[in-house]
């Protein structure tokens, strides 16, 4: 397996296409069976799209990294110290991983959530929330994160429980 190699990125069209494919890809494996098609194609649309990508990495607030398995895009992440946190962090200087994705084949890799918790360690805390079956929890409690409350609404148009996990 080709050593891993985890960039930050900033807006141009290979990144964008980067993303594209991983959001889609990521998507895919994650969530097929569990919504209709119709459903996860309106919310692969509507957050993996070059306008939409284009501002979130333009945003000051946010930090967009990719993870390359040599020239192959295998995983991204976000880290934001906006947007909707935990109530258990609302008092708490944090920052989230707002957006996660790693290709199945690549999970036993940490490359890309070690680099999340060194850009991390300045924080008191740390959040994100997934899908509440995802074996994406696990995972991330292999890194120190504890399941916290459980999100009203999933992610965008995900009609799925959603959970905050939660790292002090």
């Amino acid at each position: 397996m080709e050593k891993l190699v985890t960039k930050f990125v900033v807006a141009v069209e290979n990144t964008l296409a980067d993303l594209c494919y991983l959001g889609r890809a990521v998507s895919m494996e994650q969530y097929a069976g569990l919504v209709s098609p119709e459903v996860l194609e309106q919310y692969i649309a509507g957050r993996y799209n070059e306008k939409t990508l284009t501002d979130s990495i333009n945003n000051f607030s946010n930090q967009w990294l990719v993870t390359y398995a040599g020239p192959e895009p295998v995983g991204f992440a976000c880290l934001s110290a906006k947007g909707k946190k935990p109530a258990a962090l609302h008092d708490t200087r944090s920052i989230g991983i707002t957006t996660f994705g790693l290709l199945q084949a690549f999970h036993d890799q940490p490359q890309l959530p070690q680099k999340l918790m060194e850009l991390g360690r300045p924080y008191p805390a740390m959040w994100l929330t997934v899908y509440a079956e995802s074996p994406l929890t696990g995972y991330f409690e292999k890194f120190g994160f504890v399941k916290g409350e459980t999100v009203q609404q999933g992610q965008g148009e995900l009609p799925l429980p959603f959970i905050y996990l939660l790292k002090a």
